[in-house]
């Protein structure tokens, strides 16, 4: 008789290891595996439930599902069929539980089934499995997940009336969060760039309100300008250029290096200014500047500074057919705005470059100048460009 009663507390003590262990038993019931045929959402349905069920039952410690999908999924950890003894004791490490709970879900026909098994993540084995099933829709996932998890908590058998020491009525759910450390946000940076943009240009420099001047030599005007000022209607202003620049950034700094091209619309007048003649007025002008740039944001930019170039000029002679020619150094401020896309960029510009004399083989000579001539001659315009950063 003894010896039977001694058998008996022996079988008792070991299907009731959850319910007598010392302290709630911290439980991480990872997302459950499903089979083929069943829906992707009954992992979270099943898993859910599950935990629900540890969460209301007296001596168990529910670790968090959010932060445990977050991980599983970061670890890509499948616990399904045979368990590697390495991936368990890790889970339990990261997750400071005792066991973990795997449930599979399967489906065969309009009947699903779940199974779970409870582990020891100290040493890796099955301390217990239950299953449940039934048939219908997905709805019953909720239902059969649900007697599952009461029959791992083991309430049929659980100590009600011998609680555990100190052990509070209400156990909360406890989330074990790793210490994560906080980058610091990464300010804007300016970006180099290179880009070629179309020049709305314009005319300034040798000539006065009229284009007049008290010469004997004929004066350029802005034929735009100077025929609207004077009274005149211009019929057409074929003012055009192209500018490409090169720009490089060093830190709230930059410095440039381009070219410009203008075709500009121009004419001549006699002292009486009834003899007018008009002609096309080029000019380039390579350079180099630099100045401050400002980043906002991930996309854009600022800038502004000043430039250094050599004019190159040609003017077309209407009554002698010859090209005339002049050049000196010019003087000019830039500022712009540039808008990002990837690898790509947009830019906006604002240049004005000036010249305060400039010296020729028949334009602007030197005798012309010693009589008087205003050689001085500037460009400016509005860039609208394309191109890439480096």
């Amino acid at each position: 008789m003894r010896k039977f009663s001694a058998y008996a507390l022996f079988i008792l003590l070991f299907t009731n290891q959850f319910a007598f262990a010392e302290g709630p038993l911290k439980v991480a019931v990872l997302d459950a595996t499903i089979g083929n045929g069943v829906e992707e959402n009954a992992s979270a349905i099943v898993a859910d439930t599950i935990n629900e069920q540890f969460v209301k039952a007296d001596g168990y410690i529910a670790i968090d599902r959010a932060y445990i999908s977050k991980i599983q999924a970061e670890k890509k950890f499948q616990l399904s069929g045979e368990v590697n003894s390495d991936d368990v004791k890790e889970l339990g490490a990261l997750f400071g539980a005792e066991f973990i709970c795997i449930a599979n879900v399967s489906k065969l026909g309009s009947t699903y089934t779940v199974s779970a098994r409870m582990i020891d993540v100290t040493t890796a084995q099955v301390v217990s499995q239950e299953s449940a099933k039934q048939k219908g829709e997905i709805d019953v996932l909720f239902d059969v997940a649900e007697t599952v998890g009461n029959k791992l908590v083991g309430k049929e058998y659980a100590a009600a009336e011998e609680p555990a020491p100190q052990k509070k009525e209400e156990t909360p759910v406890v989330t074990v969060m790793p210490q994560q450390s906080v980058k610091p946000q990464e300010k804007p940076k300016a970006k180099s760039r290179v880009t070629i943009g179309y020049m709305f240009a314009g005319y300034s420099g040798a000539s006065d309100d009229y284009g007049y001047w008290d010469s004997d030599y004929y004066p350029i005007y802005d034929r735009e300008s100077a025929f609207t000022d004077a009274g005149f209607t211009s019929p057409w202003s074929d003012s055009w250029g192209i500018d490409i620049e090169s720009l490089v950034v060093f830190g709230y700094w930059y410095l440039s290096a381009g070219f410009t091209y203008t075709e500009q619309d121009v004419g001549f007048t006699d002292f009486s200014f009834v003899d007018h003649q008009y002609t096309n007025f080029y000019t380039m002008l390579p350079y180099a500047g630099g100045g401050g740039i400002l980043p906002i944001g991930k996309n854009l930019q600022v800038y502004g500074g000043v430039t250094l170039g050599y004019y190159i000029l040609t003017l077309g002679d209407y009554w002698s057919n010859v090209d005339e020619s002049a050049s000196g150094f010019a003087f000019g401020i830039e500022t712009g705005v540039d808008f990002f896309m990837g690898d790509f960029c947009l830019t906006m510009q604002y240049k004005y470059s000036f010249s305060g004399g400039i010296t020729g083989d028949v334009v602007f000579t030197d005798a012309q100048v010693a009589l008087g001539v205003d050689n001085t001659i500037g460009t400016s315009g509005l860039i609208l460009g394309l191109g890439f950063t480096f």
